[in-house]
């Protein structure tokens, strides 16, 4: 007994994933940022004290670091995604904040950085920095967002809660 099967292929639609433009608005950027986190991180605010939280961990290596100001944000509307370079041993390490852009795509956000680091080669002093820089963003249909920088290269992710 001879079976034989045949199936039909239909042609694949390519389909290109729509993405929404989101506003997304730098509240601050510190060189310092502690304690350091190890590597990239990115964490989301979602509340008023978790950001006078996260403002003095930032802060408080300044002088009067730990009387600053918390943003006006309404957390019904908007979040804070703090993103941490982490560690880095030189100076010249830290973020460009007209450049940052976001978007959606899917259930996902994507926030784009433009990281800055020393040339290589460059003079620099031996320092211990954790750059790291606070983004307020619209709350939206999102569960994830994840952060690439100005290549294309992911750096970190959060889950949203």
């Amino acid at each position: 007994m001879m079976v034989s099967a045949a199936a039909c292929a239909t042609p694949r639609k390519t389909t290109t994933l729509t993405k929404i433009p989101m506003s997304v608005v730098p509240l601050l950027t510190s060189q310092v940022c502690l304690p350091a986190a190890k590597s990239w991180t990115a964490t989301w605010i979602s509340s008023r004290d978790s950001l006078r939280q996260m403002m003095s961990r930032i802060l408080s290596h300044r002088i009067g670091g730990t009387s600053h100001k918390i943003p006006s944000i309404d957390f019904t509307r908007h979040g804070v995604l703090a993103v941490e370079m982490g560690v880095q041993r030189t100076a010249g390490y830290g973020f460009d904040t007209k450049s940052v852009t976001a978007y959606m795509e899917c259930s996902s956000a994507v926030v784009k950085i433009v990281q800055c680091r020393p040339e290589s080669g460059a003079h620099t002093a031996q320092v211990m920095t954790s750059p790291c820089i606070l983004l307020r963003l619209p709350k939206n249909a999102y569960d994830i967002i994840r952060v690439m920088d100005q290549q294309h290269n992911f750096l970190t992710q959060t889950l949203l809660p």
